[in-house]
């Protein structure tokens, strides 16, 4: 956790910015408010510490791989189905509380 803190620290997620081309036009350079550098090696890691609490608002099981996340249980009856439904509006109000865009 320490390296983390450190390139935390180093301001590497900091202080980016970025601009758009789209047919030949050009936008004003913006600066970047959130996210992780495209190919950096803690991207992954980061990510997976953003979600990991991710488990704690629903009961069904979950799966995480990198930025992949499934969530899964078996039904065999209308409870179950309720209960499912249950965690996907969950889900969606996990989402707004941590400002997350559609990866789930």
């Amino acid at each position: 956790m320490e390296e983390v803190t450190n390139y935390l620290d180093l301001g590497t997620l900091s202080g980016r910015k970025h601009r758009v081309m789209l047919g030949g036009q050009v936008s004003d350079w913006n600066e970047v408010l959130s996210g992780v550098p495209q190919g950096s090696i803690l991207g992954p890691i980061l990510f997976v510490l953003y979600i990991d609490d991710i488990d704690e608002c629903i009961n069904s099981k979950t799966l995480k791989f990198a930025d992949d996340t499934k969530i899964y249980r078996t039904v065999y009856s209308l409870e179950a189905i309720d209960s499912l439904h249950a965690d996907l509006h969950n889900l969606v109000l996990w989402r707004y509380i941590k400002v997350l865009s559609d990866h789930i």
